[in-house]
Parts: structure tokens; sequence; C-alpha cells
């Protein structure tokens, strides 16, 4: 590496998303907590259909709007445009935040919280647990619609591809002695792997903290405040 030492950086289990902060409780406990912003596959079809719809209602303004009064100035013209296009991204961004759900689940080594309905539901870590993905429940059911949808399509004569929206979310379980508890319901399989990972994660990293041992998660591993706080806290 022309004779250059390389830089070297700890890469930290929790970098990424869903966000994931340490902190620590007030009683002195360790505390993970996770913010996971997912999109519904609701949501994810509403913003692809914003996503047609804005552009061509916009265009429409433009051409409306702008088009006969700067006909004649190429500069007026081209600000016009600039400023349509500008104005479409941050509209479908804000629509999408609008549109993103967030949820807040905290670990401990005695307990899991998660934080819905402006209220904390609290469990109890000592008793038989795990998190699961599931294939969203209306998956099946959308499926079965396409392939009747493809069937006619072909004997029509057409090919068409349905978007899937179902098929494609996934619900993020927490199983409590047995009982589904749903947490998130998340758009898009690597999303979804994502976070259902980091909350195995964070659960089988406060096993061993309640153990009294625990895993390294920095050179320098310090359970501290962090700025900002939870909801609720």
């Amino acid at each position: 590496m022309n004779g250059k030492t390389a830089q070297e950086r700890m890469i930290s289990p929790f970098e990424g998303e869903p966000v994931t902060v340490t902190r620590t409780a007030p009683d002195g406990a360790p505390e993970i907590a996770v913010t996971i912003d997912a999109l519904t596959p609701e949501g994810a079809k509403l913003i692809d259909d914003l996503n047609a719809f804005c552009p061509m209602a916009l265009t429409g303004l433009y051409l409306w709007a702008v088009l006969p009064t700067s006909f004649n100035n190429p500069y007026l013209l081209a600000a016009g445009f600039i400023t349509v296009v500008i104005v479409a991204v941050m509209l479908l961004t804000y629509l999408r935040g609008l549109l993103t759900v967030t949820t807040v689940v905290v670990f401990n080594p005695a307990v899991f919280r998660v934080y819905r309905g402006g209220a904390w539901d609290v469990y109890d870590r000592s008793l038989t647990h795990r998190f699961l993905m599931m294939k969203h429940d209306s998956a099946r059911e959308e499926r079965q619609s396409h392939e009747l949808r493809i069937r006619r399509a072909q004997a029509q004569g057409r090919i068409i591809s349905p978007r899937r929206y179902y098929d494609d979310s996934f619900h993020i379980v927490f199983e409590y002695l047995g009982q589904r508890i749903d947490i998130a319901t998340v758009y898009d399989q690597k999303r979804a792997m994502a976070v259902a990972a980091r909350l195995k994660a964070c659960d089988k990293l406060m096993d061993t903290k309640g153990l009294g041992d625990g895993e390294v998660m920095s050179p320098d591993e310090q359970w501290g405040e962090v700025p900002g706080k939870l909801p609720g806290t």
C-alpha cells in the first residue's frame, strides 16, 4: 500500500440499521435500546402509487402554470422544471417519513420492553422466549391473487408482473412462552432480516450481562448515558 499503514477501525455489531444504543438504567443495569423504523406493506404500496402519481401531477402543474408564462425564456423553463423535480423529491421524502412506523424496544438483563400506544409493555426475560421472523399473514392470499391475475392475462395474450408487497413483508415476532407477540411489520426481506438479527443479538448479549460477564462491544466498552431520551423515559 505504497509504504503506508492501513487505517483500522473496530466495527461494532450494532452499527447500521436498526439504530441501536447502549445506556445505563437508573438502577445501574446495562440496557440496549433499538429503534425500528420500517414501512409496512400498505405504506410501501402507497409510496409506489405516489411515486407514479406525483411526477404526473407536478408535470401537469408545470405545463399549466409555468410553461405558458415562460415559453420564450429557456432559463425560466429550466428553473421551473428543476423546481418541479425538487418539490416532487421533497414531497415524496416527507410522505415516506409520515408512513414510516417507529417501534422502540429496550433490553436489560431482567426484562424486555416494547413502547406502543404511549405505554411500555414489559416482558420477563427469565421466561422462555425467542425472536422470530414470520412471513406476513396476508402473503399467501396475495400470492394466490397474483397467480390468478397472471393466468388471466396470459389467456388474453398479455404478460404482467404484479408487484409483491405482503409476500415481501415479514412480522418480527417475540414468542413468549409459546405465545406470538408481534413487535413490528417490516416491508423488504433484507431489512426484516437485519431487524430480526439485531434483536436476537441484543437478547443474547443481555443473557451474558445477566450472568455477570458479557461480550465486549467496543475496545473500551462503556455503558453510559446516551444523548436523547426514549419515549416514556
